[in-house]
């Protein structure tokens, strides 16, 4: 395990190198801008709910308003997936790990560019689900 960290570690090195603080921003940005709106809609929304729909006279009010945040988290989680799978994509696309190269994965210009490509494919979602898993019919995989 060690080994693979090390050489992930060099992996982004040469990235560094290659394309400067640009480049490590451009596979940041999505994970950032997932995480900045899942605390922020998570956050807005468990207030929205404690202070305008639970009523201090309903019997289970404080239990209500202490589950708020956790179901929030669920929900908005859910919206903020793709982020995080572009995000996750971008840090290992053209960087010399197999999973990044051409014949897994085509070579993205920018986080949009990987966006754009997964929306039209249907698989902004994949992998979000624990019980199904989402494929398109379109989709084909290499198998060695």
């Amino acid at each position: 395990m060690g080994g693979q960290i090390q050489r992930c570690a060099e992996l982004h090195w040469e990235d560094f190198q290659r394309g400067g603080a640009a480049g490590i921003l451009c596979r940041l940005i999505p994970h950032l801008l997932g995480d900045v709106v899942f605390l922020w809609g998570c956050n807005l929304l468990a207030h929205f709910i404690n202070a305008y729909l639970v009523d201090d006279s309903f019997s289970q009010a404080q239990a209500i308003r202490s589950y708020a945040k956790f179901v929030m988290g669920i929900a908005v989680s859910t919206l903020t997936y793709p982020f995080l799978l572009v995000g996750d994509l971008m840090a290992v696309n053209n960087l010399g790990l197999q999973a990044g190269l051409p014949r897994y994965s085509p070579v993205f210009k920018s986080w949009i560019h990987d966006w754009k490509y997964l929306s039209v494919q249907g698989q902004l979602f994949r992998g979000s689900s624990l019980l199904f898993r989402r494929v398109s019919s379109g989709s084909c995989f290499a198998l060695e």
